[in-house]
């Protein structure tokens, strides 16, 4: 269980980490510059997908797919939550600053590019059939095969 909260609790402070150095490049560099602002937003939005994806890969293959989604689940609420919620708060400005429709849609789009990154990584790894069901129906079918057969 120690390495389980662990490992969630490593993912979503890269998730946060990713959200954390997006902002900080914001306010250091492109303060007045919303055009840059849109793009580095969207740029760790795609590293928060590719993140996500990459990882889904890693414990899809290790895990049963329903720890590993739920963990993933969880890694991204946290990371989602405080990155929203924290991260305006490093780049100088209120979490509701630009009311509820902007904390909402940031959730919404957070909650889109995190679950659209892990939901390809988990699709790719079942389309490669390397994910643990997988894996242990092959190798099922392996031990079944080596045995000879009864006569």
């Amino acid at each position: 269980m120690r390495r389980r909260l662990i490992r969630v609790g490593a993912l979503a402070v890269g998730l946060i980490a990713i959200n954390a150095v997006a902002r900080l490049v914001v306010r250091f560099w492109h303060q007045f510059n919303f055009d840059a602002q849109d793009r580095i937003a969207m740029i760790s939005l795609g590293a928060v997908a590719i993140t996500m994806a990459v990882v889904a890969l890693v414990w899809g293959r290790r895990f049963p797919q329903g720890v590993a989604v739920a963990d993933l689940g969880i890694a991204a609420a946290i990371g989602g939550l405080v990155s929203i919620l924290a991260g305006p708060l490093i780049a100088g400005f209120s979490p509701f600053r630009e009311g509820t429709a902007g904390f909402f849609s940031q959730v919404g789009l957070y909650a889109g590019f995190a679950g659209g990154g892990a939901l390809i990584g988990m699709c790719v790894l079942i389309a490669l059939g390397q994910d643990h069901r997988s894996r242990s129906l092959q190798r099922y079918a392996e031990s079944r095969l080596a045995r000879p057969r009864r006569v």
